[in-house]
């Protein structure tokens, strides 16, 4: 039988004819010093040294000995001279030329022609596969999503199943991030009588203080016949042991004694536990074990990520926020008693002093929106000093039993929620002076709505939950959701931009959108006072899934002041408000003036009969660029770093806001 420890496969040991024998004259290849057994960073041109013991009284000399690798020619050379009852290291003239992420195994020997003892002269099948070494440390996590290649990651094994590319099975037929992952068999079940390992590279944990590793897992195994495990060597591959216990970590083991998991769980989620080494030569290595019975489909694994522990934020809403300033090129993480929040690289940006606030729902059923979608028991707001000319990378942490309690999220019939954690979004509230932005949902009526698609939030394991990591070019309010039923809508309807502004005697509305799922119509409202509003107008909803863009004129505008504001109404009823818009129709107060324009000189000067409040540039394809914050009735902007183009300005001044197209030469 092949030995298996779990399931008790072996026949034991047996040992016969044991000799005895004195050895005259015997020279014996003692050791390999290099390359290093456990192949961690031993590509390249590799010396290779071996050790050689003389057990006799008296001197060798020209001592010949050889290498060979992978069964190929030998490599000979001659040690020079050998004294007695010394051990002499040697090192060949002629290095190994190694391959990463390649089996090697070499055979070493000496034939000294008067050695009169041959059975120490020789080391055979001295075996390794070569990896990276990989640093990890405080600033700079491990994560692998296997999507480019396999990651270094290699299979041994008995009849190991283990197969690196695209699942497409019943069960587990997605990767959780991206296409690619490790499963056992891509499109089928696992083998009989397996017991195969998956390997990592090599790291180098010595920069960290309580290593954690996290990954996203997923597994149908016959229960109480076929397991799956988790184990580390802290030399790099020589010797190895079980990772962690049960309840040692999040979702780790279902079984006490020996550790393991038994109980299938076919939805991907997190598995964390934490590293008991920090070693500089630390591999792992994912264990399957079958009987010679049913056969299933197996384990996946995806995301390895190794990083240094730092628990999520789990205790009261934050409503004074985390404040620190925020600028350069690393994360920047907002945390309370050492526990996460949320982080943010800036990629190059100044965002001056930063708030970060995070809020819980503490009833239960689980949240759900007016146009029915389910949406997490926690949402994030982030507050900048200075909004980013460009992107920058937004991290929002969440628990798993908080993923847990979405994904089974009872109370509404026609609502829809996650599957999985990794099938997340992120909606994305913005208002003007952020007043409502404040984790409760039902006041963000004036206010703009855009969606983060799922295919464009990562959701990466991370110790006792996950982070969702996207893209931003403004900061609001963030709330996680599943899209909808095409996984494309926010809670409400993405309402991008919305302008109102004077064009001879009318007024002229734009408004922009962007994956509108279940839209119906949007009616334009207009009020004399702020307060009582009459509807004035219905443009029908393109009902597009990209970027979708509106007018609708006003010929006949009360005298004195218009304030006009737009309802989204979907096709279930459900509606939500926009942000209002004020335009002035009293003589010349709505006048301002923007010089030059055409920008030649990176600096624009804005005049107007009324005092002015804030100005926003946008690109042509109605990104914010950059905010300005205006005084008084004449504003100097500088525009220094931003690319040539033509932009829109928008003027917000006491009385209105006025937008026109500026040219930046």
């Amino acid at each position: 039988n092949v030995p298996n420890p779990v399931v008790d496969q072996d026949d034991g040991y047996t040992f016969d004819e044991v000799k005895f024998i004195e050895a005259f004259n015997d020279i014996a290849l003692h050791a390999v010093v290099s390359p290093v057994a456990n192949g961690c960073n031993a590509s390249g041109l590799q010396t290779v040294t071996i050790s050689v013991k003389n057990y006799s009284a008296a001197t060798f000399n020209n001592v010949p000995v050889n290498y060979r690798i992978n069964g190929g020619a030998p490599v000979p050379d001659i040690v020079p001279v050998i004294l007695p009852n010394a051990t002499t290291l040697f090192s060949f003239a002629v290095p190994a030329n190694l391959i990463i992420n390649t089996d090697y195994t070499f055979d070493f020997w000496v034939t000294e022609a008067s050695d009169t003892y041959r059975g120490n002269d020789s080391i055979l099948n001295y075996s390794f596969h070569t990896s990276a070494s990989i640093p990890v440390t405080g600033t700079q996590d491990y994560l692998e999503g296997f999507e480019g290649n396999d990651g270094g990651w290699y299979t041994k094994g008995n009849n190991s199943s283990w197969q690196w590319g695209t699942p497409a099975k019943t069960l587990i037929n997605k990767a959780p991030n991206g296409t690619k992952a490790w499963v056992t068999n891509l499109t089928g079940n696992y083998n009989d009588n397996e017991f195969s390992y998956l390997y990592s590279p090599c790291f180098d944990l010595s920069g960290l203080t309580q290593p954690v590793l996290s990954f996203s897992h997923i597994f149908d195994v016959e229960t109480d016949y076929d397991y799956t495990w988790v184990e580390y060597s802290a030399d790099g591959g020589i010797t190895w042991n079980k990772l962690g216990g049960m309840g040692t970590g999040t979702n780790w083991y279902d079984v006490a004694s020996p550790a393991r998991w038994r109980l299938s769980q076919t939805k991907w989620h997190v598995a964390s536990t934490d590293i008991p080494t920090n070693a500089s030569s630390v591999r792992f290595r994912f264990v399957l074990s079958s009987d010679g019975g049913l056969d299933l489909e197996g384990a996946g694994i995806d995301d390895i990520h190794i990083f240094d522990k730092a628990n999520i934020y789990t205790g009261a809403a934050i409503t004074t926020g985390i404040t620190q300033p925020v600028s350069g090129n690393n994360w920047i993480h907002f945390e309370s008693g050492g526990k996460r929040v949320a982080s943010i690289n800036p990629l190059g940006n100044n965002l001056g002093l930063t708030n970060a606030y995070v809020y819980f729902n503490p009833a239960v059923p689980v949240r759900f929106s007016t146009n029915n979608q389910y949406y997490l028991d926690r949402n994030i707001v982030i507050k900048v000093t200075n909004q980013p000319a460009g992107n920058v990378t937004v991290r929002f942490y969440f628990t798993d039993a908080e993923a847990k309690a979405l994904m089974n999220a009872t109370g509404c019939g026609v609502c829809t929620t996650i599957s999985d954690p990794y099938v997340s979004g992120v909606t994305q509230y913005s208002e003007t002076g952020g007043a409502n932005e404040d984790g409760n949902l039902a006041n963000d009526v004036n206010g703009f709505f855009q969606f983060k698609l799922p295919a464009n939030v990562e959701i990466i394991p991370y110790d006792t939950g996950y982070y969702a990591e996207f893209p931003v070019n403004s900061f609001s309010e963030f709330w996680i959701n599943n899209g909808g039923t095409n996984a494309n809508q926010p809670l409400p309807i993405s309402l991008l931009s919305f302008d109102a502004f004077r064009k001879d005697n009318s007024v002229y509305l734009q408004w922009v959108t962007e994956n509108e799922i279940n839209a119906a119509s949007f009616i334009i409202e207009r009020s004399t006072n702020g307060a009582n509003y009459t509807a004035i107008g219905t443009v029908a909803a393109n009902n597009g899934s990209g970027i979708n863009r509106y007018n609708f004129t006003d010929t006949k505008p009360a005298a004195g002041i218009n304030y006009y504001r737009l309802r989204s109404v979907d096709k279930n009823n459900a509606f939500s408000y926009s942000l209002v818009r004020k335009v002035n129709f009293k003589t010349d107060l709505n006048s301002i003036t923007i010089y030059p324009n055409p920008v030649t000189n990176s600096t624009i000067t804005i005049t107007a009969a009324v005092n002015c409040n804030a100005a926003q540039l946008y690109d042509a394809a109605g990104k914010l660029v950059q905010e300005f914050i205006l005084k008084g009735k004449t504003n100097t902007l500088t525009l220094r770093g931003i690319a040539k183009g033509m932009y829109q300005l928008k003027i917000v001044t006491e009385q209105s806001v006025y937008t026109d197209k500026i040219m930046l030469q």
